[in-house]
């Protein structure tokens, strides 16, 4: 089997922690502060823009690219049909959304676009990872 390199299986649980965290941070400046898309330069603003917009991609690639408990050929294998579906997907939405979506919603879409991959790859691996465990149970 060819060696890939992952993440060990613990950083999974620091990877949430740090999504939820951050996830919250930013609808925090989204939303109450609404001053995401301010376009005059304040340092504490852009400290806090980026702790929003890292934050959850870092949250993401940690859960994303750990190690299962039992990681073999076949997971790989799963591994890469929900990379090629979720790409797929976030394709079509994006697709969707030019020829619909217009202004500032489709801004919004494209800039939640980049976590849209990491969290349809998420739940598409564990969901396949589900099928697997529990059609080796029967």
């Amino acid at each position: 089997m060819k060696n890939v390199f992952l993440l060990p299986n613990r950083c999974k649980i620091w990877g949430w922690i740090v999504f939820a965290f951050s996830a919250l941070f930013g609808a925090y400046i989204l939303f109450i502060e609404e001053s995401y898309f301010y376009f005059n330069f304040d340092y504490m603003q852009a400290f806090k823009n980026n702790i929003a917009i890292i934050g959850p991609l870092v949250g993401l690639s940690l859960v994303a690219f750990s190690k299962e408990s039992v990681e073999d050929e076949y997971v790989m294998l799963l591994r890469t049909d929900a990379l090629m579906k979720a790409i797929l997907i976030d394709c079509l939405l994006i697709i969707i959304c030019a020829l619909f979506v217009y202004g500032g919603a489709y801004f919004y879409y494209l800039s939640f676009s980049q976590y849209i991959v990491l969290l349809l790859y998420i739940f598409i691996f564990r969901y396949n990872v589900y099928k697997y465990l529990n059609s080796n149970e029967e």
